[in-house]
């Protein structure tokens, strides 16, 4: 499966799953916003789902690395409203402007960062509206349980601990940390779970994540049992009878009065 392949799932599970409450609100503080960077904007899903509750006149600009769906997304959007940008937010925070008239937005991208850029993000961004939507908290839950899932999970998350390009990620533990983050600099926090809840409808994109679990595991765990746990995910999936619960987190700041 291709990037923009799973982009373009990723999208349709968000969209169902993340905070609309926080988006209105996250919107509504944007109106006075001149500009709305969108980190990692992908193909533009943000700013689609966005649209649903924007009543500004903000112009967008966009910021991704990879040309593929930043393509994609200037195909897609309208050019009047966002510009796109091609830049690696790991090495470079200019990317990222700051006056009081903007606001910043993310969906799926926070916890490959690691404590020290989010340190730095929080202090650049503390003066604006910010919503960081949809970031991983936590790997698959299966149910009904295997034994094997326990080191199925250990596998993941030393994947997620990983250095994606921005040093050792922070991980499931990305969005609290933020938050305690932007506290400390005196913005309003507000998180919420958006879990993804997936059942018998969902089998086409439960069995997606079957496959990337089993290709992720396969670099450290015995071929034989990831075979046998892949085998009975697939046959509990056919009969509908698999659910999969995978933890989110949405993060709404809104700049505070504490004086620094």
């Amino acid at each position: 499966m291709s990037t923009n392949d799973w982009l373009s799932i990723r999208e349709s599970i968000d969209s169902r799953f993340r905070s609309a409450e926080l988006a209105r609100r996250f919107m509504e503080s944007a109106k006075e916003a001149s500009l709305i960077v969108d980190l990692g904007c992908g193909t533009g899903a943000n700013f689609r789902y966005s649209s649903n509750f924007d009543h500004s006149t903000a112009q967008w600009l966009g910021i991704d690395r990879d040309r593929e769906p930043l393509g994609i997304a200037r195909n897609r959007l309208p050019r009047e409203r966002i510009q796109l940008q091609e830049g690696d937010l790991a090495k470079e925070f200019g990317w990222i402007p700051i006056h009081d008239k903007i606001a910043i937005t993310a969906s799926a991208f926070l916890d490959i960062t690691s404590m020290d850029w989010l340190q730095q993000f929080a202090d650049r961004g503390s003066r604006s509206p910010i919503l960081i939507s949809m970031t991983a908290a936590g790997g698959p839950i299966w149910a009904p349980a295997d034994d094997f899932d326990v080191a199925i999970e250990l596998c993941l998350e030393s994947h997620r601990a990983s250095d994606h390009g921005f040093g050792p990620a922070v991980g499931a533990n990305a969005s609290k940390f933020l938050a305690q983050e932007l506290t400390a600099r005196g913005c309003d926090v507000t998180l919420a779970t958006t879990d993804w809840c997936l059942q018998a409808r969902d089998a086409e994109i439960i069995q997606t994540l079957i496959d990337g679990v089993c290709r992720r595991a396969s670099s450290t765990l015995p071929e034989e049992q990831i075979e046998r746990w892949m085998r009975l995910r697939y046959d509990q999936n056919r009969h509908g009878c698999l659910h999969v619960t995978v933890p989110h987190l949405d993060l709404l700041s809104l700049p505070g009065t504490l004086e620094p």
